[in-house]
């Protein structure tokens, strides 16, 4: 072959040849990112070998620089200014860089921890350290917008938070700028409301909390109010979870007639005192049906030991006389005793003042009735359907068992009383 030819088929291979090594550069490039990538959290010097204009591991060998006995301030601070100077929204470099000048007592490091928090909202650890220094500030709007910047991160720390503002609440300045943002109905309001009913912010502070929302333009959901009233009634104030409750209801659902709220189930359960309460419980099943146009309640059992007492309703009757009544019937239901309905007083859930008979076995449709007699003393009542077993094997039960058309309503006969 002539040297002419030669050096024609060369040049005509010469671009391939050249894409080929561009291909090369390039794979080798993405290999060698990817597995810093891969390193950077685990070794992050290996990872600036295979690829030094990693962001993620130079951040990392910042923090381990950091993290060690003797901390190497400065290495660890230019090291973030060089991530920064590279990739000005590298993710953590603000945050890493304020670390390693808070650690270093070398300036105010508060500055770029706000800016670090402006420049990244799902940043815990620069939030955190701002709502440190606005809770020193005593900032009430601020601490409260901080917090919500956390909690719509999703931040898996919510328990920690909640604790951190409960004891602040207690004083109005604190307490009117968490209702003002309770009232944009944030994401976490019901589990922050939840937490507030249940892990000891004074009862006095929750009802100004929660009277405040009922007036916005978000008022409390039933999921919301129901720790807030079983708080009060558990503390004795029933008149005053009674209120809640009855300003909280739409017109369409407000108590008429019967003194048995929602006495035919005519309505939704709302599982809120004062309404019916349907609790599950392993061994049970409580449900809605219908015969006709009528709604009944039924509730069935498997064989299993179920201390039962798990459909209630709470009332505030004024003394004298009532009568209480309805259908019943029970498929195969099997007990040592039987299931019944029971009236006690506020603070004597175990005393009956009234009691229809036990029910057990197989019976069709039939009437219930009994009187009820309120003291003055007795200034708040809970019905319960319930398995009276005094010991445990008296709680084995299987079968079922339904009502419908219950009722509540003053003794025609005793109306002087």
């Amino acid at each position: 072959m002539s040297t002419t030819t030669k050096k024609a088929t060369s040049l005509r291979f010469f671009p391939q040849l050249l894409l080929a090594a561009a291909l090369g550069v390039f794979g080798w490039r993405i290999v060698s990112t990817g597995f810093a990538d891969v390193f950077a959290a685990r070794n992050p010097s290996l990872a600036i070998a295979l690829d030094a204009s990693n962001s993620r591991a130079g951040l990392a060998h910042s923090v381990a620089l950091l993290q060690q006995d003797a901390p190497d301030i400065i290495a660890a601070a230019d090291i973030s200014r060089k991530v920064l100077r590279e990739d000005p929204l590298a993710a953590g470099a603000l945050t890493t860089l304020a670390q390693a000048l808070e650690v270093g007592s070398t300036s105010d490091a508060a500055p770029l921890w706000r800016l670090a928090a402006r420049s990244a909202l799902r940043d815990l650890i620069a939030q955190t350290n701002v709502l440190e220094e606005e809770l020193k500030q005593d900032d009430a709007e601020a601490v409260i917008n901080r917090i919500d910047i956390i909690l719509r991160s999703g931040a898996i720390a919510r328990e920690g938070l909640y604790a951190l503002l409960t004891p602040q609440l207690a004083g109005p300045k604190y307490r009117d700028a968490f209702a003002r943002r309770l009232a944009t109905n944030p994401p976490w309001r019901t589990s922050f409301l939840t937490h507030l009913s249940l892990n000891g912010l004074h009862s006095d502070g929750l009802t100004t909390i929660f009277a405040a929302l009922k007036k916005s333009s978000a008022p409390p959901t039933e999921e919301e109010l129901r720790p807030f009233l079983q708080r009060l009634i558990a503390e004795g104030q029933h008149d005053q979870a009674y209120l809640f409750w009855l300003g909280n209801l739409p017109a369409d659902r407000k108590p008429h007639g019967d003194l048995l709220y929602n006495s035919r189930f005519q309505l939704p359960v709302s599982n809120v005192p004062f309404d019916w309460s349907f609790e599950k419980i392993p061994g049970s099943s409580i449900r809605l049906g219908r015969l006709g146009a009528a709604r009944i309640l039924n509730v069935d059992f498997f064989g299993a030991a179920v201390p039962f007492r798990h459909v209630r309703q709470w009332l505030l009757l004024p003394p004298g006389r009532y009568v209480f009544s309805g259908l019943q019937r029970a498929q195969a239901l099997i007990n040592d005793r039987g299931l019944r309905w029971k009236f006690s007083c506020a603070g004597k859930p175990t005393e009956a003042i009234a009691a229809t008979d036990l029910i057990s076995g197989t019976f069709p449709w039939q009437e219930f009735s009994i009187k009820v007699s309120i003291s003055p003393e007795c200034s708040a009542q809970e019905l319960v359907l319930e398995l009276p077993a005094r010991a445990a094997l008296e709680q084995i039960v299987s079968g079922g068992v339904s009502f419908m058309s219950l009722s509540l309503k003053k003794d025609a006969e005793n109306q002087s009383q």
